[in-house]
């Protein structure tokens, strides 16, 4: 395991989301390209300390959200499934940051904690709007899922089992009669 350290002389930006879902559901949502592109962009993801990370982030506005025209690099400093995911952080705005990812169980949902170390004052201000916009996006999808999940499952047909069969009998009986 290695740890990482921020950049020195930067500003820390920090955010927590309760999230719905389980560790792992949520786990999967940060680290399974197809899964971050629901909510955060197209992205490669080589989930293992060294591995590359590329993402093409979207913008939020309003209550869509649109591709930024940016493309994020960097590298995978810490690692342990599904608890804590980090990364270096680099692009044409933010030089020499780092994200961190961490996950704690909160009962049947979870809570994120997303801190990300930037290396400028105006990075920092213009992150929080961007990262806030993007949390608040995994939220929804995952509450939709989530509650999209339990709707089904409480609409699934109710099955009685029988151990009588004259019972039954005797109660269709009944009702037809009424």
């Amino acid at each position: 395991m290695s740890t990482s350290a921020p950049p020195p002389d930067s500003r820390r930006m920090r955010l927590e989301r309760l999230l719905s879902g389980s560790q792992e559901y949520v786990w999967r949502y940060l680290t399974e390209p197809e899964l971050l592109a629901e909510w955060l962009g197209v992205s490669k993801l080589e989930l293992r300390e060294g591995g590359r990370v590329e993402l093409e982030p979207l913008r939020t506005e309003g209550k869509e959200q649109k591709p930024s025209g940016r493309t994020v690099q960097g590298v995978v400093t810490r690692c342990e499934p599904p608890r804590v995911l980090s990364f270096t952080w680099s692009d044409a705005t933010t030089p020499h940051s780092e994200v961190t990812l961490e996950l704690v169980p909160r009962g049947e949902k979870v809570r994120l904690v997303l801190t990300h170390w930037r290396s400028t004052v105006h990075a920092s201000a213009s992150g929080a709007g961007g990262s806030a916009g993007v949390l608040e996006a995994l939220a929804t999808l995952l509450d939709a899922k989530v509650a999209g999940g339990r709707m089904r499952a409480r609409r699934a047909p109710r099955v009685r089992v029988v151990r009588r069969p004259h019972a039954v009998a005797r109660w269709h009986r009944v009702r037809r009669a009424a």
